[in-house]
């Protein structure tokens, strides 16, 4: 826990680090105590939600033979790992190494191996169909 001294009719930054791994809505209180004021409570209240779309593309077919698509993906995802060593770090900084590592699982709930990435796959078209997820090494 982390504290904060405030003099009297001054003001102080707080720092807050929104870093959710899951998608959904979450919440934190933050407490001010005084043992001469009282307490007063702030709910923050954060909702992470799917990135949008970085890319699409578009393919033209024969409806009677069998199409397959290859397309390069870009599975680099800089913002994710910045944000687990910001989570790491701190984890650090407190002492509190005996946090486990952040594990990837697949859509079966096992585990990745690092060099693992995990995709799920969604057709959009009735008349198409494929795989629902794939696993690159």
């Amino acid at each position: 826990m982390e504290s904060v001294k405030v003099r009297k009719n001054s003001t102080v930054n707080v720092p807050i680090l929104f870093l959710p791994f899951e998608l959904g809505v979450h919440k934190a209180f933050v407490v001010f105590v005084d043992e001469n004021v009282g307490e007063l409570q702030y709910t923050l209240i954060g909702k992470a939600e799917l990135p949008e779309v970085m890319d699409s593309f578009t393919e033209n077919c024969n409806a009677e033979e069998t199409f397959n698509l290859r397309k390069v993906l870009n599975f680099k995802n800089d913002k994710m790992e910045q944000a687990k060593n910001q989570v790491l770090d701190k984890a650090a900084l407190a002492k509190m190494k005996d946090i486990p590592p952040i594990q990837q699982y697949d859509g079966k709930g096992r585990p990745l191996n690092a060099d693992q990435k995990y995709f799920e796959i969604e057709i959009s078209h009735p008349s198409f169909s494929g795989p629902s997820s794939i696993i690159l090494v």
